[in-house]
């Protein structure tokens, strides 16, 4: 798969209505757990906390691919022949 099918299928990905879905309410999932734990809990405040990472990672990735796509088209605008 070449770098503009990535791009793509990254963008598709990060739009899909269900996609969102999930990764909203997991996220959602992951504070509410986080902020109703109690003083002593903190082994599932720190694992709400990595959900909540792991989530933000994965829609950094996904924009990554975009972004990277668009910068390489920019470049080939503005090469020189």
């Amino acid at each position: 798969m070449d770098t503009e099918q990535r791009a793509l299928r990254a963008a598709q990905l990060r739009d899909d209505v269900v996609f969102r879905e999930v990764v909203d309410g997991l996220k959602a999932a992951a504070i509410a757990a986080w902020t109703q734990t109690k003083t002593d809990d903190t082994r599932q405040r720190e694992f709400s906390w990595l959900m909540v990472k792991a989530l933000d990672a994965i829609e950094r990735q996904l924009q990554s691919m975009i972004d990277d796509q668009h910068l390489s088209m920019a470049r080939s605008v503005h090469a020189p022949n």
